[in-house]
């Protein structure tokens, strides 16, 4: 047979500035300060990734145990995040039925029912702010103390 040898298409080879830009990006999506550690392992975890070659199978993996731990607390964050949203949206919904009901109804029984809907809708979101706030803090500090 006659067969062609193929080529490996060249992958496209970023500079210092470019890997650079990268990790301050990475950072600040974290919410992690730029501080030298935290650039470095950045900085080195996506120039490993991006130069394959240059680097020993150690640099590989460390550079991907990086990448999968800052996958795992972006995970976590959306997650979070999701959960925080669903519950905002829920108690805006009650919160915009009970005033449309006040408006229309006023006797006495109703409106303490539906007082008591909006303190419980809004103990609900307050408790989910907070909880969503810790688990965000958490995360961020996890990634800060525990570097790989």
């Amino acid at each position: 047979m006659n067969e062609r040898p193929t080529t490996a298409s060249p992958l496209p080879t970023l500079t210092p500035a470019d890997i650079a830009r990268i990790a301050l990006k990475r950072l600040a999506e974290l919410g992690l300060a730029p501080i030298p550690e935290n650039y470095a392992k950045f900085y080195n975890a996506i120039a490993a990734i991006k130069s394959p070659t240059d680097k020993t199978e150690e640099e590989l993996k460390s550079a991907y145990q990086v990448l999968f731990k800052v996958s795992d607390v972006l995970d976590g964050m959306t997650g979070t995040s999701g959960s925080l949203l669903e519950d905002l949206v829920r108690g805006g919904e009650v919160m915009s039925r009970s005033r449309d009901t006040l408006k229309v109804k006023r006797n006495q029984a109703f409106v303490e029912a539906t007082l008591n809907d909006l303190i419980e809708s809004t103990d609900t979101v307050c408790q989910s702010v907070s909880a969503s706030h810790r688990d965000l803090h958490d995360l961020m500090a996890a990634v800060a103390k525990n570097p790989v």
